[in-house]
């Protein structure tokens, strides 16, 4: 099995394979489907105790997940642990996110809007509004977007909708 490294929310590492201190994945899955399911569950024996936050992130291939809930520890004896961890995609942070038409200060005054833009304005949006409740987490690399025609999204009673 290919090494699997926790990067901690408040920096340092990890790794869920190692001889000494001993650590081994029991069990791995991976649940991912169209506008669904994108989470990996992790069940891990450790002879060390381990401190795992919400925040704490791993990558798998070239997809990044990371830890949203309190996970389960169970203390089988002194230098023996059992953890269950499940790592959440990318996606769980859009779903939490509430779409609201704020500047790039996070001020916003309605949830009900219309935006006209440019494809690389409405990801500025998008990435202004998960800003608001993971600030730094997400970038936008705008000089690598293509130009594209304005379209009109309407929002209304959590309603989307959108014209040319």
């Amino acid at each position: 099995m290919e090494q699997i490294t926790v990067t901690k929310k408040e920096g340092g590492e990890i790794k869920l394979i190692s001889k000494e201190p001993f650590r081994a994945i029991t069990s791995i899955s991976q649940e991912s489907s169209l506008m669904s399911d994108d989470y990996v569950k992790i069940s891990l024996k450790s002879s060390d105790s381990l401190h795992f936050s919400i925040g704490d992130k791993i990558r798998i291939g070239s997809d990044e997940y990371s830890i949203r809930t309190n996970n389960t520890t169970e203390i089988v004896h002194d230098e023996s642990f059992n953890y269950d961890l499940t790592f959440y995609g990318v996606m769980y942070d859009l779903i939490k996110t509430i779409y609201r038409n704020c500047d790039i200060q996070g001020n916003s005054t309605t949830a009900a809007f219309d935006l006209t833009y440019t494809l690389k304005d409405f990801i500025n949006v998008l990435v202004y509004n998960t800003g608001r409740d993971y600030p730094g987490i997400w970038l936008f690399d705008a000089e690598s977007c293509p130009s594209t025609d304005t379209k009109t999204i309407r929002t209304r009673n959590s309603v989307v909708s959108a014209e040319k």
